[in-house]
C-alpha cells in the first residue's frame, strides 16, 4: 500500500514588523535636536574667550556686550561705534540695573580698547559688569 506523501505547508507568517513606532521615535528626536539647537543666541561678532579659573554661571536674561578682536562692538543685536555705545547703554539703563550686563571680549583684544569700553560703561553709571571667560582646567 502506497500512501501518498503528505507535505506540510509552512505556517502562515504573522503580519510584518511594524516600523511606525521606530519612525515616530526618530522624528521626535529630530524635532528635539532642532529645537535644542535653536536656543543659542546668535552673535554678530566672532569672539574667542580668554581662559580663567573659578568661573560662575551666567544668567540668560542679562544683556550681552560683545567686543571683537579688532575692537568692533556689538550690543543688543547691533554693531556700534564706541560713541554710539554710550547712547545705547543710556537707552537700556533700567534693564541693565535690574538684570546686569555681560561683557564678552575676545582674548586677542587690545587691553586699551577694553579699557575704553569700560570707561564708556562707567560714564553711563554701570558699576557692575560680568566679564565672560572660558573655564580653564
Amino acid at each position: 500500500m502506497n500512501r501518498p506523501l503528505k507535505i506540510e505547508q509552512p505556517a502562515a507568517r504573522s503580519q510584518p514588523e511594524n516600523t511606525l513606532p521606530m519612525i515616530n521615535v526618530v522624528f521626535l528626536l529630530l524635532i528635539f535636536f532642532m529645537l535644542a539647537g535653536a536656543f543659542k543666541r546668535p552673535e554678530l561678532l566672532p569672539v574667542i574667550l580668554p581662559e580663567a579659573q573659578g568661573l560662575q554661571e551666567f544668567q540668560r536674561e542679562e544683556l550681552l556686550l560683545l567686543v571683537g578682536a579688532e575692537g568692533k562692538i556689538a550690543f543688543d543685536g547691533q554693531l556700534l561705534s564706541l560713541e554710539q555705545l554710550g547712547a545705547q547703554i543710556a537707552l537700556h539703563q533700567e534693564q541693565l540695573q535690574a538684570s546686569g550686563l555681560q561683557l564678552k571680549a575676545d582674548a586677542d583684544l587690545d587691553s586699551q580698547r577694553l579699557l575704553d569700553v569700560v570707561e564708556v560703561l562707567a560714564e553711563q553709571g554701570i558699576t557692575s559688569v560680568k566679564l565672560m571667560a572660558e573655564r580653564f582646567e
